[in-house]
């Protein structure tokens, strides 16, 4: 009985992952089209790079934080 909730609880997990990647890029299109109008076309690539650094240092933070646990 475990092999059925076990298999059905990964099951489950996939395809909530699955709709969680689906949402994040449809969500992306809209981001980056939005992020497109908002910055004028001069300083568009200074903001957007200065922003992805950002972004990326948070995500090297998190996965270092994240290497201490386990």
């Amino acid at each position: 009985v475990w092999q059925g909730i076990y298999f059905s609880c990964i099951a489950a997990l996939v395809m909530l992952f699955c709709a969680y990647q689906l949402c994040e890029y449809l969500a992306s299109v809209a981001l980056w089209s939005w992020l497109g109008d908002l910055c004028p076309e001069a300083s568009r690539g200074t903001f957007l790079g200065s922003r992805e650094a950002w972004l990326s240092g948070g995500r090297l933070l998190g996965m270092l934080a994240s290497g201490l646990f386990t």
